[in-house]
């Protein structure tokens, strides 16, 4: 019975500090872009239930409405590092999938998380791999984890599902933003957002995120949280034939290209 008390005064810090849902913040804005695709997932419809949460593979459910003409986004994998003492926490549905919990103040609802580490796999399809053009992608998470100088989160990005083959990605940005401070040390919400750039080798790129928690020790015996509320990802097409920066590839970069080869040939 102690033990229940604690958890749930545990959890009553970390959900109390939340803040109103609707995360999709500061977003790049590339609509206008080629080869634009946008994906959100909240992790909340009213048919999940808890703790085995929506069926996997997951498409996204959250607005704005995805929009991806080369194929369906999804959640595929999600996976959790529960300690071998607290493996019971899963069967009371303290690891998984979370609805709102009515005894808890906070306007977020629908968590994937709990009194483990967390990870999330996503899968994005994307264009199909063109001379001279790679993709960007743009990714964003609000968490809730760690905040004792730890890293509380990773970002992966591969061309494969077991995430071994990363050849040719590169991590054009990670920016971490403190959403909301917690009183103690088992946690505060974040939001991370990170951008990748690659050359499509199969059709697409596979994303793992990670949330990592306040460990248990004697002072906070059963740790603290790691709970992912939600998850944004858009995507463009980069060419080195945009002469003019506006992001697609039209008649006014062919003036351009036009305009350089016959300067280059009155030179000659």
């Amino acid at each position: 019975m102690k033990r229940s008390a604690l958890l749930i005064c545990t959890l009553s810090i970390i959900f109390a500090s939340g803040f109103a849902a609707g995360d999709y913040a500061n977003p790049p804005m590339w609509e206008q872009s080629m080869n634009f695709s946008h994906q959100s997932w909240d992790f909340m419809e009213p048919e999940y239930t808890a703790p085995e949460g929506p069926a996997l593979p997951l498409n996204p459910d959250g607005v704005p409405e995805p929009i991806n003409e080369f194929g369906d986004a999804a959640l595929i994998e999600t996976s959790f590092d529960v300690p071998p003492e607290y493996q019971h926490l899963i069967a009371m549905g303290l690891v998984g999938w979370m609805p709102e919990v009515e005894y808890l103040v906070t306007p977020r609802k629908g968590y994937y998380g709990g009194m483990g580490h967390t990870h999330l796999k996503f899968h994005v399809p994307a264009a199909a791999a063109q001379i001279g053009c790679d993709n960007l992608v743009w990714v964003q998470m609000t968490y809730f984890g760690r905040m004792d100088g730890a890293e509380p989160f990773a970002l992966a990005a591969a061309h494969d599902e077991t995430m071994a083959d990363s050849a040719g990605i590169e991590t054009v940005s990670v920016n971490t933003e403190v959403l909301d401070e917690t009183a103690g040390s088992i946690g505060r919400w974040y939001r991370t957002t990170g951008i990748f750039r690659y050359s499509d080798k199969n059709n697409g790129l596979y994303l793992k995120l990670s949330v990592f928690r306040y460990p248990p020790d004697a002072e906070h015996t059963m740790g603290g949280s790691a709970m992912v509320d939600q998850v944004d990802i858009d995507t463009k097409t980069v060419s080195d034939y945009d002469f003019n920066g506006d992001d697609i590839v039209d008649l006014a970069d062919f003036a351009i290209l036009s305009s350089q080869w016959l300067s280059s040939t009155a030179i000659q």
